[in-house]
This record gives structure tokens, C-alpha cells and sequence, in this order.
């Protein structure tokens, strides 16, 4: 109007009037194609009233602009690339999704199929929690669906178009990952266990099955082998003999240690050195399976650095009267770690797998068997050829193997031996890189038979559970790799912001969120579980979170390589100094730096105004957790060896008497019915 007073004699054009149907939010202004619809029909009809002459921009929507002018430069159009669809009529009402009904039915769908398979395996679940879970497994096929719907709103070149799928399937493990643990949860707070083992005291006599005890120790401090030693001795058991495979052990004064503690307990144990096993302790245990006693019906096998109650024995194998089952597992339970700081968040976080995890997985017979404080039936053992050298889980893959040959386990939740805690959290990291790393093996041989692509007698439960169980590693290495390229984008973001922006929200949102949420379920379960403190409760999703690198870095490499060198976690007392505690996280402390750097400068460079620049930033951090959470464990670990000066241990430091440990064991943890203690 200003203009047509100043120059009446002149005819006024607007070249370029429009409103994009996507892109990226400029302040209040949203592009949407609904926004688009209202704009347009909006103008026309003022242009009209005004008689004011318009060029609309534009016809048709260009993709090709998007180099130059962002997302937003190629959905200026009425009608779509193609030039065949119209993205909104003149008149009526209008769909930011025009297809979503066809797409809701798709996600309904999802979600009844997944609340069908669990309502099939637990029909005893109340109408109200059914709706609820359902209701949770709706929203879950919305999400998983998201990426796919989104995809129709977006013109993407093939690279664009293969960044975009390898996205959405990440993403896709990250649901599955989500749902898994929705399961866990909903299985723990609404259901007791049914698959129960307790175990009862058999009659001692002479005619009970005889059981051949292995303990391997490779390298040991001897006198805590003897420790174990001498508690095995006085098992309340008649039938049993204990022989003890030294293995990979050159230091004599490591070993002939253990062989004269053998002779002096008596006949009932037997000891067999070999300076070197290539098979590590799958060879020693299978040395051990070929020389035990030939009356031999049980197999037992106990870490050599564990305390074992005398009651073992008697109060497991009753069990084995029932002819289908292979193997009886007790936790893999440590010694009380009193005030020590770093080792209470380890004690916590191992022992929320076995109170947790294994408590739920003995339900459909997929437990994760264990190298110590494990009972196996003999003929089950040689039915399936013994102890696998090629894998650095050996007892991880003999009970797979047991359970795809048709055999059952049963665990019991009760602890009957204590060992000792990683003494260094460098010795923490390796002993879970081993048992990532041998998972990978595990997985790339009985990959087949676990997808069901193999028949097997495996159950889908029992898939379900290995895969599940194992998902979590995925995500981690998964996580590694996001990591390093959101470290790339920012820098390439910072450097040249016109012309790279944040990632969309839609692959950023989820992340948060089942971040969050995992972290609110480990919670959750351990309240529910485990009869620690909060504090402890924290501690231990610390232990775990600081693992994170570690795991990734076992499953990256076991994707790439065959066979990594048996390592085993060391016993002795670690005499290292705080600077050395510390320099146990160096790798995570430098990629720490690493993101904390990258996040300062792109956050004084960026719009702080933009909500998807402070989603990016939020998402940088979260990030950084799992190397924050490393080097904090690091530094637990420094500050311990700080208030405790570097010693020799003695044999009270290290072992003390087997009455005194056995005392202090029994009056620090008392067993509950539902939640373990310590």
C-alpha cells in the first residue's frame, strides 16, 4: 500500500511469495505442510481483495536446492518433485500426513503382535496391566515406525538415502533394546518366579552320585588357592574327589605351593600342572574331565579363589534327580567389599546381574552358565564333547551348547562360595572385555541357530533371552560409533554452520529418551531385587555405565577378528599407585576431553535459540557419560589406594582363616526371599 501511494502510476509484482511445507524452524516460524496450506490459501484470497499481481513460489518443489539453501529450499512447492501430487487441496482440511491411517494400522499391528507373544507366554496377566502393556507396545510401534513415516516428507540423494536407513536401523536396535527391557521390567513387578530351585539336603551316605571338583587356577597367589582349598575339604559331601589344574604358570613358586597343599589335605585331591595350555582354561578343564575318577557322574567347577560353603553340595544335588537337567548354576557371588568405595560399585553392579537377569532367564531355561560355583552332569558333558578350547567363554558356550542339544538348567539364587572382587579397575575392564569378546565368538558360530535360520532344539523364549541379553553390547559398540561421528559433525557444524545443521530431532529424541529410561528401570529393578542403599543403587549403574567403552571396543573387535588371547582377572592385591589407578581410564579420559571440548565450542558458536542446537548439545553429553562414569571409577579407585598405602599382602590381608572369612561372609549377607543383601 506504501508503495502504490508513492508510485500510483506504477504496477507492483511480488516475484516470490510462499511458505515451506519442511525444513528448519526459523523462530516462530514453522515450516509444515500444514503452515504451507494456510499461508498460500490465506494470500490468495488478500491478493485478490487487494488486486495485488504475485508470483508464487513455487509450482514445483526442488530438491537440488538444498546444497545451497538447506532442507527448507526444496519444499517451497505446491506440488511435490514429481510433479504428480498436489500437497494440498484449496479447500478442506489438510494432513501433515496424508497416508497416516495406512501407517497407524501398520503400527497397531506391531504392537498387538508383540503384546500377542507375551500374552502367550504369561496369560495370567490382569486385564488392567494387559491394556497397559499394550498400550506401551502401541507407542513402541509408533516409534519404531517414525523414521519410515518421516522418510515421505524428505528428498534425499542415495548417500542421503543410505545415512538415513542405517539411522533408522540403529534406531530399530535401540527399540529393541527398549522393549526388552520393558519386558524385564513388566516380568519383575508382576511376576514371581515359578521356575524355582531351592534345593534340599540330601542323605549323606556312600551311594550318593560321585562329583569330580575342577579348580584351574593359572598363575595364582598360592595361598589363596589353598584358601579354597581348604574350604573345599570340609564339604559336608561323601562321594567327591578335587583336582587342581595349574596351567600356563612358568614360576614354580606359584604353583609347587598349591601341589604340597594338595598332598597334605589328602587322598581326595589331586594336582596336575602344565606350563603351557593353548587352550587356556577350557584345555585345563578338559585336562581335569579326562583324568577324574571313572565313577565320576557330576562335574563340578569352582574358581580358585573362592570360599564355598559346605552345604553345597548336599543342598544342589537333589536337583539332578530330575534325569533332563544338565547343569546346576549358583551366583557368581563375591566378598563383602566393606568400605572400599570402588569395590562396592563393583560388588553391586555384578551382583544385579545375578539376582536380576539370571533370575529372569532361569524362567525359560536360557540362563548364562558360569565358570565357577557350576554343577554339570557328566554324560550331558561328554554327550556334546567337553569344554570348547576355540572360545574365551568356554563356559558360556557349553551351556548354550547343553541347551541346544535338548538339555534344561536350573539356577539357584542362593550364593553357597564367595570370591574376590576385581582388586583394579583395570582388571575389571579386561575381565568384561573377555566376556563381551567371547560372546561375539559365541554369537558368529551359533549366530544361525539363535535367529532360527539353523534348526535347533532351542526355544524361542530361550532365543529371545540370548539375543536380548546380548543386545545391550550391541548398543554400546553402537553408541562408540555414534560417538566418533557426532564428534565429526559438530567439528564440520562449528567450522561451517550455514551449510551443515544439527541432525533432525527425530533421531535425536529417542536417544534422550531410552537413555533416560534405561537408567530409570536399572533403578527400578534394583529396588526391587536387591536390599541396598540408593546410593548403592547409583554406584552400581556407575560400574555399568563405565564399562560402556570397554564393551564396545570387545564387540568391535570380535566383528573383525577370530580369536583374542585367553586373559584372565587377576587375584593378587594390586599394589599400584593413585597416579597408576588413574591412568586406568586414559583412553575414556581423552575421548572425555575430547567431547567436552567439541560441545564448549560449538555451543559459543551456535544459535543457542534454536531448540535443535540445544538438543544437539544435550545429545554431546549424554555422550560423555559413559567416559565420565569411567574416569569416576578411575578415580574411586586412586582415592582408595590413596587412604590405603601400597602393601605386601599378608596372609591375613589377602586370605585370612578360613573360619574368620566364613564368619565374617555369614554375618555380612543375609539371604531374603526376593532380595539378595550384603
Amino acid at each position: 500500500h506504501e508503495l502504490q501511494e508513492t508510485y500510483p502510476n506504477k504496477s507492483i509484482l511480488l516475484a516470490e511469495v510462499g511458505w515451506p511445507s519442511a525444513g528448519k524452524r526459523v523462530g516462530a516460524a514453522k515450516p509444515s505442510r500444514v503452515n504451507q496450506a494456510y499461508f498460500v490459501r490465506t494470500f490468495l484470497s488478500y491478493a485478490k481483495d487487494n488486486n495485488i499481481d504475485y508470483v508464487l513460489l513455487e509450482a514445483y518443489d526442488q530438491p537440488w536446492k538444498i546444497a545451497a539453501e538447506g532442507r527448507a529450499g526444496a519444499h517451497w512447492g505446491v506440488f511435490d518433485a514429481h510433479r504428480q501430487t498436489k500437497k494440498w487441496p484449496l479447500t478442506g482440511s489438510v494432513r501433515e500426513l496424508p497416508n497416516w491411517p495406512y501407517w497407524a494400522v501398520f503400527a497397531l499391528l506391531i504392537g498387538a503382535l508383540s503384546q500377542a507373544i507375551y500374552l502367550h507366554h504369561w496369560p495370567d496377566l490382569s486385564i488392567v496391566r494387559a491394556v497397559l502393556f499394550g498400550l506401551c507396545f502401541q507407542a513402541w510401534g509408533a516409534g519404531l515406525l517414525w523414521p519410515y513415516i518421516s522418510l515421505t516428507n524428505h528428498y534425499l540423494s542415495g548417500l542421503g538415502l543410505t545415512v538415513w536407513l542405517a539411522l533408522s536401523a540403529i534406531q530399530c536396535v535401540l527399540f529393541a533394546l527398549f522393549a526388552s527391557d520393558l519386558v524385564e521390567l513388566a516380568n519383575v513387578t508382576w511376576h514371581k518366579p515359578r521356575r524355582s530351585f531351592k534345593g534340599a539336603r540330601s542323605l549323606l551316605s556312600d551311594k550318593a552320585p560321585f562329583i569330580s571338583i575342577h579348580v584351574p587356577c593359572s598363575n595364582e597367589p598360592p595361598k589363596i588357592v589353598i584358601r579354597t582349598l581348604t574350604s573345599l575339604s570340609r564339604l559336608d559331601y561323601p562321594n567327591y574327589e578335587v583336582i587342581v589344574i595349574s596351567n600356563n604358570c612358568r614360576n614354580p613358586m606359584r604353583w609347587r605351593p598349591v601341589k604340597a597343599a594338595c598332598a597334605q589335605l589328602g587322598s581326595q585331591f589331586h594336582f596336575i600342572h602344565r606350563d603351557h595350555c593353548p587352550g587356556f582354561k577350557a584345555e585345563a578343564l578338559n585336562l581335569a574331565r579326562n583324568s577324574a575318577d571313572k565313577r565320576t557322574q557330576i562335574v563340578a567347577v569352582v574358581d580358585s579363589d573362592y570360599l564355598v560353603d559346605s552345604d553345597w553340595l548336599q543342598t544342589l544335588m537333589p536337583i539332578f534327580e530330575n534325569p533332563d537337567i544338565a547343569i546346576v548354576q549358583a551366583p557368581q557371588d563375591h566378598e563383602p567389599p566393606g568400605l572400599n568405595s570402588f569395590k562396592r560399585k563393583c560388588f553391586w553392579e555384578y551382583a544385579g546381574f545375578f539376582q536380576i537377569g539370571m533370575v529372569q532367564r532361569n524362567e525359560a531355561n536360557a540362563i548364562i552358565q558360569h565358570g565357577t560355583m557350576t554343577l554339570i552332569r557328566n554324560a550331558a558333558l561328554e554327550q556334546v564333547g567337553g569344554w570348547g578350547e576355540w572360545c574365551i567363554t568356554e563356559d558360556a558356550e557349553l551351556g548354550l551348547r547343553l541347551l541346544t542339544a535338548g538339555w534344561k538348567s536350573a539356577y539357584v539364587a542362593k550364593s553357597f562360595g564367595r570370591g574376590l572382587l576385581p582388586d583394579e579397575f583395570n582388571a575389571y575392564k579386561s575381565q568384561r572385555f573377555r566376556w563381551a569378546y567371547g560372546a561375539m565368538q559365541i554369537l558368529k558360530r551359533y549366530g544361525p541357530e539363535l535367529l532360527g535360520f539353523r534348526q535347533c532344539r532351542l526355544s524361542l523364549a530361550q532365543r529371545y533371552h540370548f539375543i536380548a541379553g546380548w543386545l545391550p553390547w550391541f548398543a554400546d559398540a553402537g553408541g562408540f560409533l555414534f560417538t566418533v561421528g557426532a564428534l565429526a559433525w559438530t567439528v564440520a557444524m562449528t567450522v561451517v554452520p550455514d551449510q551443515l545443521p544439527p541432525p533432525i530431532a527425530l533421531f535425536m529424541v529417542p536417544v534422550l529418551f531410552l537413555f533416560l529410561a534405561k537408567q530409570v528401570r536399572g533403578y527400578a529393578l534394583y529396588t526391587m531385587r536387591l536390599n541396598c542403599t540408593r546410593l548403592d543403587r547409583w554406584r552400581a549403574a556407575l560400574a555399568g555405565l563405565a564399562l560402556s567403552h570397554t564393551v564396545a571396543r570387545a564387540i568391535l573387535t570380535g566383528l573383525i577378528t577370530r580369536n583374542a588371547p585367553f586373559q584372565r582377572t587377576p587375584k593378587d592385591i594390586s599394589n599400584i599407585s593413585p597416579r597408576e589407578a588413574l591412568t586406568t581410564a586414559t583412553t575414556e579420559s581423552a575421548l572425555l576431553i575430547a567431547i567436552m571440548t567439541v560441545t564448549i565450542g560449538y555451543s559459543l558458536r551456535c544459535d543457542l535459540g534454536d531448540p535443535s542446537n540445544i538438543l544437539w548439545l544435550l545429545i554431546l553429553t549424554t555422550q560423555a557419560a559413559p567416559y565420565m562414569a569411567a574416569l569416576l571409577m578411575a578415580s574411586s579407585d586412586a582415592i582408595e589406594r590413596w587412604r590405603t598405602p601400597p602393601q605386601i599382602a599378608s596372609v591375613g590381608q589377602v586370605t585370612g582363616s578360613v573360619s574368620s572369612d566364613r564368619h565374617a561372609i555369614t554375618t555380612a549377607i543375609r539371604s531374603k526371599p526376593t532380595k539378595a543383601t550384603a
